[in-house]
């Protein structure tokens, strides 16, 4: 069996944003978390993106 779903934690950061579209172009869905007063993480097809904020 294969897992195409994916978490990505940091999306909005350096390396979220740069792994983002290589784990899109290997056929992943990628659940991207990032924080609120980040780095906006672009909105594309097979991305959820979750919010997150420092309580």
């Amino acid at each position: 069996m294969k897992v195409k779903n994916i978490l990505l934690t940091g999306a909005g950061g350096k390396v979220g944003r740069a792994a983002l579209p290589e784990l899109l172009k290997a056929g992943y869905k990628v659940r991207a978390l990032e924080y609120t007063d980040g780095l906006k993480v672009e909105q594309l097809k097979n991305v959820e993106i979750v919010c997150a904020k420092e309580s």
